[in-house]
Order: C-alpha cells, then structure tokens, then sequence
C-alpha cells in the first residue's frame, strides 16, 4: 500500500516539486520514498510495506526496455498466480512484489491485466518515448486518484492537499447541488475547482501532444450482458487476436449458488494473506461475521474490533460470543460524550465533506486499529451488490405493489405518523409531512424517478439555503438516471454512493493512521458473480441479501440471529447524549463567514436549526456542518 504522485510540465520552466507532494502524504507509506524527477516529468511513492516487507526499492519499476515506467498504490492477492503464468512466457523478476507482477502483466496483457488482478489499486505508467501518462483505478474505486490539467502541466495524487501546493484552492460551487442531495459529490469532480477524481474502472491518458482522453476498462452494465475481457485494449508490447467466450444468461441453479459460496470463500482468503498482524472490523452485523468466521480459519492469528457505542447490548453479546466460538482477542473502542470535537481533524483527512456523523467513529476505530497492525478486514461493499439497503427494500415492496394503482388514492394522509414510519424501515423517524412530500415524485413520474423520492434536500429546500446557487428548480434530474428496474438502482449505488461515499471514507481514514483496509466483497470474480444473480435470490418482501444469509447460517454455520437479523447501522449517537454542547458547537461553524462564502440565507438556516428534529433534519444538519468545517479547513 502506498500513496503515489506525479506530473508533466508542458513548458520547459519547472513548476512543480515532487518532494513537497509525497511529504504531505507520509502517512500513506511510512516505510519507503522514493522519487525520479527529469527536466520534464516526475513520479515518486511513499511506501507502506505489506508484502515483500524487507525489500527496498521495489518502485518505481522499469520496464526491460526502460521505456516505461510504473507506480502502484494497492494489493493484488492473486499475484503469485499471475507471476507462475508470466514466468512461462520467459518474463524475469528483480522482485518479489506484486507490483512487478502487475506491472508485467500489463506489459504482456493491456489494459485487460486489470481485471486479471484481484485486489484494489492505482497506478500509474509512464511512456518515457512519447512522454505520456496513462493512470488507472480498480473497477470499484477502493483507492482513490485524482489530477489537475492546467496550461503550465499535468499532477496527479493519491490525495488531494498535494494538488493543493499547486493550484490554489477554488470551491467548485456546480458540485454542491450533489452534495445537498447525496451528502457526497457524484462523478469525476470535487468540491475543488479544477480536482477531478480518476473514475472506478477507469483509465486517464495524457500526453505533451494529446489533450486528456478517458477511456472504461471495466463497468458493472457490461458484466450484466456477458462481456469478456477480450473485448478491451491489448498490450503496448503485443498486438496478438484472441478468442471471443460464448455468451448466455446465468439461471440460478445449485451449481449457480455453489459457485457464489466459492467465490466468496475464495475471496476471503486472498483477502486474509498478509505478511503482518491483521485485524477484523467486527460489527455483530452479518457481513462482518461471515468474513469473520472464514478469516478466522487461517493459522494467523485475527484480532477483533468492536466499536461499542454503549447503547446496543445485543450487539456487544452478539460480537462476544463470535469471537469466543473463534478463541479470538476482543478490542473495544469506546465512544465518548465529545467525540464530535475532533470533527475538524476528520474531515481534514477525509479532504471532501460527507454529510455523516458516521465519519468520527469510523476515525476513532481505525486509529485504535492501527496501534497494533497493518491490515484489517471489512464488510464494506456487500450492501450494494447484494440489496442490503432499507431504499432496495422500499423500491422492490413499492415495484411488487404498483399494478395496485394505490398512489392514486391518498392514503397515506389517513395514517398516522408513527405507523407511515413503520412502513419504511430507516434507523430513526421521519416527521409525516417530509414523509408526505417524499411521496410527490412517485405520484407525478412514478418509480422510473425513484431517486428523487428520497434527497437529503430537494429542490425546495436547496434553493431555500442557497439562492444565489440555484436559480432553476430542476437541477436534480440531471444527476438521476431512470430506475425501471431493482438492478438499475443497484447500478447507481455501486456506481456513485460505493466509491464516493463508502469507499473514500473507508480509505481516507484507514490511511491517515497508515492501516491498510481490504474488503472481501469487493474482488472482482466475487462482484461479477453477485451482477448475475438473479433478482429472488437477493430480495423479497421479507428478507434482503437472501442468498448471503442463506450462506451464513449453512455454510459458516452461524447461529440463526445473527444470518437473519436485521441491518443495524453503525452510528455516532454523542449528539444526543450532550445536546447543548454539541448545538453551540454547530452555531460556531455554521456562522456569518460561511453563510457569506456560500451565498446563503441566513433566515432559512436559523430555521433549519430551530426545527425539532426527526431523522432527515438531523442528517441535514450535520451535512452542513461538515460542509462548514471542511470549508472553514481549506479556504
């Protein structure tokens, strides 16, 4: 694991300097820098050492004929499989990481070596001939990448404060109605100006001759329609035909449900090779345990972290008694009343505002984690391939239901608000009338918009706040593509909320602390078995994630309540607890200055903060506090 950055100067001045970069982002590879910089270019890693731990100088890699150059930020747990096949075709290694193994099979297989490897990356190839910059992100987006293209050059980094020494910071005020909808910013752009994130699956290429082009290697539509790996770019080396694979839709079967129960044993244990002491993040829930039970069968030793919140004493049992049955060590990570102080220090690791209090537990368990290892597993990723979300659930019940015709009766104002609450299963109430208003998009477009039925803010709210921002009152549907289907919006989560949201914070906040995080779920052959299963195994009126429930309680063999209960979300609940404190913490950060760099209405924020709160103001309002720190830390 690594942090890796570079640029290329399109004008003989030099204007930029590498050293300072990889200095700001130390945390990500204490164990090793290394750097080349030449009159036009340079490229240089902080290295974290998790395989080939004694090596020195495994990066930056050259190829036989130094013409390119590469480094890599990630793992690839397959690569001992891949260095046995590049060995046959006579390829000669100076060492053991896999690094070299990835970066060799690029050399013989293309851009297709990406989906060859299993495990998380990004990375970075330089053609020293054509003085060019090819960079590359894994399909889902564990790691993050991102670069800036101005007149003077091309930078890129692990990171986004390196960038920062070389451009001043702007807000990118177009990228904020995303983040008021999402509590997130969608797609290749940031809350910078000018920042763009490399996508997941995706490759960014430029050269001193070519403007930048962006190519897909990988996206989960084309696994849906039985796309091989032929079909993408070839080797720089070798431009050799290949044989296209039969195609055909998969039809669940035993041997169907077999082969989901050995991709995910098998990606577990790729996963759990380490060279280092590694740790579970074991939350009592069910995708944590099933990773547990598997991980827990390797003869390395498996810590277990808990962060114990204090409030649910079913899920302290619950993690007690899984790490007994596995003779296991049990680290708990205790909240306390004010946490929420160290906000400042998490959004500036996180460097983009999510509009989740979830972010400082999250902190605090990785900070715990990491004072004794390097590596540590999560669950992380399960939820959006296999319908584990309340809003699948709601979207399937309301798609079951539709032939029905009952949006055309007005029903739901008859029922009160605590049974309307019950109907969508959320961790927390929602006040009737937002609940009522949630309902309007279904009543006029019907479930194709589905995705506006449940903004943080709508439009309404939005141009509220802001109306220097929003003079149109339909920006929303231009982020919402058209859901006919539970696959469609599987699709969208996968392609947005997972590596915008999930993944980034799971990153960020694991490498501030220099701990490596892997997530199971998220191997490629195990995700292109999930994409094929058919919709009866994932979901229905009762039950989400059917077939891994199915595989906890057979397969690992755990206990019914624990392979059948339901999703409890791991929460930061501190506010309540010390409400004043926390209240005059929110009005020191959302105050005249920030009101005055957003162009906001004063008026309708104090409203906001006046309102009793249910469930939805609650995330609003700590979606603009942390949209208050984070502009307060870097403008």
């Amino acid at each position: 694991m690594c942090a890796i950055a570079g640029y290329l100067h399109f004008q003989k001045a030099k204007a930029f300097q590498l050293k300072a970069l990889l200095e700001l982002m130390k945390h990500r590879g204490p164990d090793e820098t290394n750097l080349i910089e030449e009159e036009q270019w340079g490229l240089g890693v902080n290295r974290l050492a998790i395989t080939s731990v004694k090596e020195k100088n495994t990066q930056p890699l050259w190829s036989p004929d130094k013409r390119y150059c590469f480094i890599f930020n990630g793992e690839i747990y397959n690569y001992k499989t891949l260095k046995k096949e590049l060995l046959d075709r006579n390829y000669i290694f100076k060492t053991s990481s896999d690094t070299e193994v990835l970066f060799y099979t690029y050399l013989e297989y293309g851009l297709k070596a990406f989906l060859m490897g299993q495990g998380m990356f990004a990375c970075a190839i330089f053609d020293s001939l054509e003085k060019k910059w090819t960079l590359v992100r894994d399909p889902v987006g564990i790691k993050p990448l991102y670069f800036l293209l101005e007149k003077k050059g091309f930078a890129f980094s692990s990171e986004i404060k390196p960038l920062l020494l070389l451009k001043k910071p702007e807000i990118n005020r177009k990228a904020l109605p995303s983040y008021l909808q999402r509590r997130f910013v969608m797609g290749e752009e940031t809350l910078f100006r000018g920042i763009f994130r490399v996508q997941p699956g995706s490759v960014v290429i430029v050269s001193l001759t070519e403007n930048l082009k962006k190519v897909k290697y990988w996206q989960p539509e084309t696994t849906l329609t039985r796309h091989t790996r032929e079909d993408f770019v070839l080797s720089p080396y070798k431009k050799r035909k290949h044989p296209k694979q039969s195609t055909g839709q998969t039809t669940l079967t035993t041997q169907a449900r077999e082969k989901f129960a050995n991709q995910l044993k098998a990606s577990i244990k790729m996963s759990s090779q380490s060279e280092t002491g590694k740790a579970v993040l074991l939350s009592g829930g069910l995708d944590s345990s099933v990773i547990n039970a598997l991980a827990s069968e390797d003869s390395l030793p498996l810590s277990a972290y808990f962060f114990d919140n204090g409030y649910d004493e079913r899920e302290r049992n619950t993690v007690l008694t899984l790490t007994q049955k596995n003779n296991q060590s049990l680290n708990r990570v205790f909240s306390e009343k004010k946490d929420f102080l160290i906000l400042p220090k998490v959004i500036k690791a996180l460097e983009e505002p999510l509009g989740d209090s979830i972010i400082v537990p999250t902190y605090k368990l990785m900070e715990q984690v990491s004072q004794k290892n390097k590596v540590a597993l999560s669950g992380e990723g399960a939820d959006e391939w296999l319908a584990g979300y309340t809003h699948h659930w709601i979207f399937y019940t309301l798609k079951k239901f539709q032939t029905l015709k009952f949006l055309d009766f007005h029903w739901e104002r008859m029922l009160p608000e605590s049974f309307l609450n019950l109907l969508l299963p959320y961790p927390g109430s929602f006040k009737k009338s937002k609940l009522l208003k949630a309902l309007q998009p279904l009543r006029q477009f019907g479930l194709k918009r589905f995705l506006e039925m449940i903004p943080l803010f709508d439009t309404k709210e939005s141009n509220d706040l802001f109306p220097e921002l929003f003079e149109e009152t339909s920006f929303s549907s231009f982020f919402y593509p058209n859901i006919n289907h539970l696959k469609d919006l599987l699709l969208f989560d996968i392609q947005n909320w997972l590596p915008h949201y999930n993944l980034l914070r799971l990153d960020k906040l694991s490498m501030i602390h220099s701990l490596e995080i892997r997530v199971p779920y998220l191997n490629l052959d195990f995700i292109n078995t999930c994409l094929n299963l058919p919709e009866k195994e994932l979901i229905s009126l009762t039950t989400r994630k059917k077939i891994l429930r199915h595989f906890a309680s057979k397969e690992c063999q755990l206990a019914f309540n624990i392979s059948y209960r339901k999703k409890h979300p791991f929460t930061f609940k501190e506010t309540k607890v010390y409400p004043k404190v926390y209240k005059d913490f929110i009005r020191d950060h959302l105050d005249d200055s920030f009101i005055k760099i957003w162009g906001m209405d004063k008026k309708a924020l104090l409203k906001l903060l006046d309102q009793k709160n249910d469930l939805s103001t609650e995330k609003q309002i700590s979606s603009l506090l942390n949209l208050a720190i984070w502009t307060k830390a870097f403008f």
